[in-house]
């Protein structure tokens, strides 16, 4: 019984340690950190695509408040065409 025990527990040790297990360990950890990899590429594109959209929308804002101005001066000006009449 002890003869079968030994037998199992180097078989199992030899396994767990030969070339093949080795490449597997090793495949199985590149994998792991590629899935890593690729979950940090994708936020950082969520991160960049942010980054686009807020410029844009300051543009715009910036667009937007330059085009008030010119309608304020437009008022006046009306207000002033008015008040002559």
């Amino acid at each position: 019984m002890e003869q079968q025990i030994y037998t199992i527990v180097i078989t199992l040790l030899t396994v767990l340690t030969s070339t093949a297990a080795w490449r597997y360990y090793e495949k199985k950890m590149v994998l792991k950190a590629k899935q890593e990899q690729d979950i940090h590429k994708d936020s950082e594109m969520y991160r960049d695509d942010l980054r686009e959209r807020v410029v844009k929308l300051e543009t715009l804002l910036n667009e937007s408040a330059k085009e008030k101005d010119r309608m304020r001066e437009n008022i006046v000006l009306l207000t002033a065409q008015v008040s002559k009449l």
